[in-house]
C-alpha cells in the first residue's frame, strides 16, 4: 500500500493526470459554411468534475439526497473572465480548484433551448469515437457546441457543466471542465463551433 505523507503530494499527482480534455474552436462562415481554426489546446477537468465522476461511475452519491450519481455532463457556458482587458490574447491559467467561470455571460436570452436564463447552451452532438493519438485503441467523448449568438460580447472562457436535467428548465449546475482562450467577439457574420474531446 502506498501512503502519501501530505495532501499536497496527492493534489500534485492528480494535477498531472487524466481525466483531461482537448478543445478546438472554429469559426464557421455563415455565407459559405467554411471552418477556420481559431484556437486549440488542452484543458483540465476541475476538481468539482473529478469529484462527480466516481459517483457517476459507481452509481453511488456521496450525499444520497442529491442523487448526483444520476446527473450527466450536458450544458456549455461562455464567459469573459479568461483574459485581462490589457492583454486579451494571453489567456489566464485554468486552476483545478475553479468551480465556475470567472464571469459567465448570457449567451442568448431568446433561445428557448437554452437553460439558466440563456447562460447554458445544449450540445449539438456527442459521439464516442476512437482516439487517433492512441492508434485508435481507446475511446473518447467528442462534444460539439455551436454558438450562433451575435451579442458583441468579447469571450475568452468556456466550460462544460453537469446537471440533473437536459431540459431548458434545468436549474442546478456543477462545473465539469473549464478552458480559456484568446479573446474573440460574438458577431453576426459567423458562428463559433466548439469541439471538446474528453478522455479518462
Amino acid at each position: 500500500m502506498i501512503v502519501l505523507d501530505s495532501f499536497c503530494k496527492l493534489t500534485d499527482c492528480v494535477s498531472h493526470s487524466k481525466p483531461k480534455g482537448y478543445v478546438q474552436i472554429f469559426e464557421r462562415n455563415k455565407r459559405n459554411n467554411c471552418l477556420k481554426l481559431l484556437d486549440n489546446g488542452n484543458n483540465h477537468i476541475v476538481y468539482t468534475g473529478r469529484e462527480w465522476l466516481p459517483q457517476r461511475v459507481f452509481n453511488i452519491s456521496r450525499e444520497p439526497s442529491s442523487l448526483v450519481n444520476e446527473w450527466c455532463v450536458c450544458w456549455f457556458g461562455l464567459g469573459t473572465g479568461g483574459a485581462t482587458i490589457d492583454d486579451p490574447f494571453n489567456p489566464l491559467e485554468v486552476h483545478l480548484t475553479d468551480n465556475e467561470l470567472i464571469n459567465p455571460i448570457v449567451i442568448d436570452p431568446d433561445n428557448t433551448s437554452y437553460a439558466d436564463g440563456g447562460r447554458k447552451a445544449p450540445f449539438d452532438d456527442v459521439q464516442i469515437v476512437q482516439d487517433p493519438d492512441e492508434d485508435n485503441r481507446y475511446l473518447l467523448a467528442q462534444i460539439d457546441i455551436t454558438i450562433t449568438a451575435s451579442t458583441g460580447d468579447l469571450v475568452n472562457e468556456c466550460g462544460l457543466y453537469i446537471s440533473d436535467s437536459t431540459t431548458p428548465s434545468a436549474s442546478t449546475f456543477i462545473l465539469f471542465a473549464r478552458y480559456t482562450f484568446s479573446t474573440m467577439e460574438l458577431t453576426d457574420d459567423r458562428d463559433i463551433l466548439f469541439r471538446w474531446r474528453v478522455w479518462f
